[in-house]
């Protein structure tokens, strides 16, 4: 309880720097023992849906491997040679459980599925292609796409190009090590000349730059979280910084036997954990859009229907994938000046 306390002071510390600098907070208390504060660059469940837990939870041994082979998958709720007005949504190509390609070359994932129902509700007639989410915020801004949806965060950068949904999901960092290592890496000082795994562009690579800031610690840096969390396992890395769902889910594919959740969901400080659906500013049509996708999300909401779609993806989380170990960590604030880069 008491490193919780700490915790909770930490972040209240991290929210009124945050807010003081004009600023998005990213909390970070782990092994590592810090709160950053940064942005992200541009980048009871129903009965059916609990029976497709299982095969959606296979689907991670293969998203990630498919989605690098593969060209651009797309999903649509209209013919090829519709005329009308088809709304085109770009999404991640490998990041599950939410948007990637699976075993079978199609396109999956709680994204995915959530705005088809919301589509369908909302009568929207779309378009929604995968991209490297690299480039996937660039592209929406240079028109390529009419939104996008990939488990985006909000940053102050982003916001100036870029319009925000209500979020959809509320996440958070989660610190994945094998279960030995939970034993080492108790403090700052426990990280010094240590290595720490990130996927590019994630929140992750912001809060492990910020400690390098601090300390001497080396980031390696991969395109997807399966290649990262191997590094982890095979001992190229000490540990991973990665989105909490996302490494339920790829730890749930049981590729993983030596690695766990160390820390799992960090205490939310604000929108800057959450995940938005995009579109460009000053649009009017867009604006449309954004307007249909909220009320969408609500009645899914209401009707239970967004329940259903997350807990097809995550189920419970197994106690084999948590670690056993409550360190006690003393936490210190730590401040990260906001990139330029969308």
């Amino acid at each position: 309880m008491g490193s919780q306390v700490q915790w909770a002071q930490a972040v209240s510390s991290a929210k009124c720097i945050a807010e003081s600098e004009q600023s998005k907070g990213k909390p970070w208390q782990v092994l590592l023992a810090a709160v950053v504060l940064g942005s992200l660059g541009l980048m009871g469940s129903n009965s059916s849906f609990a029976a497709e837990a299982d095969t959606v939870t296979a689907d991670a041994a293969t998203a990630t491997a498919s989605a690098a082979i593969g060209p651009v998958k797309c999903v649509s709720n209209v013919p090829d040679d519709y005329k009308g007005k088809v709304w085109q949504i770009g999404t991640d190509n490998a990041f599950a459980p939410f948007a990637y390609v699976d075993a079978n070359g199609e396109l999956k994932g709680i994204d995915v599925e959530l705005f088809a129902a919301i589509a369908k509700n909302q009568n929207i007639k779309y378009r929604m292609c995968s991209d490297d989410f690299s480039g996937l915020l660039t592209e929406l801004n240079d028109g390529k796409y009419d939104g996008a949806m990939a488990g985006i965060s909000f940053t102050v950068k982003r916001a100036q190009y870029f319009d925000f949904s209500k979020h959809y999901y509320n996440s958070a960092v989660a610190v994945v090590m094998p279960q030995d290592m939970t034993k080492v890496l108790t403090s700052v000082e426990a990280v010094q000349d240590k290595t720490v795994a990130v996927k590019d562009g994630t929140l992750g690579m912001d809060l492990a730059e910020g400690l390098q800031e601090r300390q001497k610690i080396e980031i390696k840096t991969y395109t997807n979280t399966a290649d990262s969390m191997q590094a982890v396992e095979s001992g190229e890395a000490d540990c991973l910084l990665e989105d909490y769902p996302v490494a339920v889910y790829e730890l749930m594919s049981g590729k993983y036997p030596s690695l766990v959740i160390a820390v799992p969901r960090l205490p939310n400080i604000g929108k800057s954990e959450s995940y938005h659906f995009l579109v460009p500013k000053n649009n009017k049509d867009a604006q449309q859009l954004l307007q249909s996708f909220n009320q969408g999300l609500d009645q899914m909401i209401t009707n239970g229907t967004y329940k259903q779609v997350i807990e097809k993806y995550l189920p419970e989380v197994p106690a084999s994938l948590l670690s056993s170990d409550k360190p006690n960590i003393v936490i210190k604030p730590e401040v990260v000046k906001e990139g330029s880069e969308l």
